[in-house]
């Protein structure tokens, strides 16, 4: 019995930590979108009107400045094991 809690724990912790990847992959690739797009460097084109271009800024930066921070917020309250983790991941749905 004692090694089934074993490895209900440790199949507990993979999923946390697979969890708290995945946010942070996530919230990495916002970044490197929302840096590299129009509203920062300019290096990715989008082939739209200006006014999807502007658009797109704003996504941008509102992505920087509410998904991210709920996205790292989450992932490290999921890995830490506090239950207001899933509060912080599901507003990012």
């Amino acid at each position: 019995m004692h090694q089934i809690k074993d490895k209900e724990t440790v199949e507990n912790t993979y999923s946390l930590v697979c969890c708290w990847l995945v946010a942070i992959i996530c919230a990495a690739a916002l970044i490197l979108i929302a840096v590299l797009g129009p509203a920062m460097l300019d290096i990715i084109h989008y082939r739209t009107s200006q006014s999807g271009i502007w658009q797109t800024q704003v996504f941008d930066v509102t992505d920087l400045i509410v998904l991210v921070p709920l996205l790292l917020i989450g992932g490290t309250f999921q890995l830490l094991k506090n239950k207001a983790s899933k509060f912080f991941l599901i507003l990012t749905l």
